[in-house]
């Protein structure tokens, strides 16, 4: 099977840029021939260079929504699906879904939609464009992949046909026994968070419930345009020495082998692969009750559900993990129990692979 992926960012690596580079490689390793289209950046092709995945870049593919850019995408999107000449495309993200679904519906080609989050759940005018747009588009691909059972009521509330929306949940690779985390006793407890310092995560609300936490270190993996804004009222709170902004990093299982929990406090998610890898390493987890982020989480046996918003209930919820660590440890050992039953990489590659063959059957 020849498989084209498109996704719209290689500036910044986000879920969408992990799942098509693991589903990609593990694709590639069972024979297929893939190629990873992207946009503009850099980063993210280092990270496909290390896996030797063919791809190749459309630099004026960028994140705003740009008519004549835009254009120009499609243009050159038709060129490489002639060149190509895939069975299937598969598009991830907002972007590159809309314009990937275009290019292939031009070029006869089957296709695919990955949501990884609706961009029209986004606060802001730019949602109600998308939202017009995803109804638009909805029909050039055959199926749309939800990552989470929510995100696909969410399509379904949205008008989209119910038939259309499939849920396959996230996934992630194993990794090395040694690259899992052994919650121990000994101060500081250490507290990490993965996510892009921006908008859409939260972590000045963690930050504030550290506060109250004397015996707590935190640490913030990721980097992002907010970062300035957190590094300010981290001074501000007196936390300068017991909160390390580690930026963007190669190494996470690593970091969340150092760590005694997890924590994923959001404004809108759709289903966070960082939890997941969080459960792989045997850590708690606590995350905001939004979007489809509480799916992997079983409340009280493998982390913590926080209501968005409530900073009291966060604080409480992780002092009460701070202050035990044989609860921290029976969480984590049902958290990695959990993500060997339901979330090991295998089962989403077998789940997406027989939607792929049932799709290139399917002629409605």
């Amino acid at each position: 099977m020849r498989i084209l992926f498109l996704v719209t960012r290689a500036d910044a690596i986000g879920g969408a840029q992990i799942h098509v580079r693991d589903l990609a490689e593990a694709l590639h390793l069972r024979g297929h021939q893939v190629l990873v289209v992207t946009g503009a950046g850099r980063p993210y092709l280092e990270l496909l260079r290390q896996r030797g995945l063919p791809h190749t870049q459309i630099t004026c593919l960028v994140r705003p929504l740009r008519p004549r850019n835009d254009l120009q995408v499609l243009v050159a999107l038709i060129g490489l699906l002639r060149q190509f000449r895939p069975d299937l495309v598969s598009t991830h993200s907002s972007k590159a879904g809309i314009l990937g679904r275009l290019a292939a519906a031009l070029t006869g080609t089957p296709c695919l939609f990955t949501c990884h989050g609706w961009s029209f759940a986004v606060p802001g005018p730019q949602g109600w464009v998308y939202y017009l747009l995803e109804r638009l588009c909805a029909p050039l691909a055959r199926r749309i992949i939800c990552v989470a059972e929510p995100v696909r009521q969410a399509g379904i509330r949205a008008g989209i046909a119910p038939q259309r929306l499939v849920t396959i949940p996230n996934a992630m690779p194993d990794i090395l026994p040694q690259g899992m985390a052994r919650p121990a006793g000994g101060l500081p407890v250490r507290i990490v968070m993965v996510g892009r310092l921006e908008a859409q995560k939260a972590q000045d609300q963690l930050v504030e419930a550290v506060a109250g936490l004397p015996t707590v270190h935190l640490d913030l993996v990721g980097d992002g345009p907010r970062e300035a804004e957190l590094r300010a009222r981290v001074a501000a709170l007196g936390l300068t020495e017991r909160v390390t902004f580690w930026g963007y990093r190669r190494d996470v299982a690593r970091m969340l082998a150092q760590a005694h929990i997890f924590a994923l406090i959001s404004h809108w998610e759709a289903f966070p692969r960082s939890t997941l890898e969080a459960m792989r390493a045997g850590l708690p987890v606590v995350v905001s009750d939004v979007g489809g982020a509480a799916d992997a989480v079983v409340e009280g046996v493998t982390g913590y559900v926080i209501p968005p918003g409530r900073s009291d209930i966060l604080e409480a919820r992780l002092r009460a993990l701070v202050a035990s660590p044989q609860h921290r440890a029976t969480l984590g050992a049902a958290g990695r129990r959990h993500y060997e039953r339901h979330y090991r990489l295998d089962r989403m590659v077998e789940q997406t692979l027989q939607l792929y063959r049932d799709v290139l059957q399917f002629k409605g």
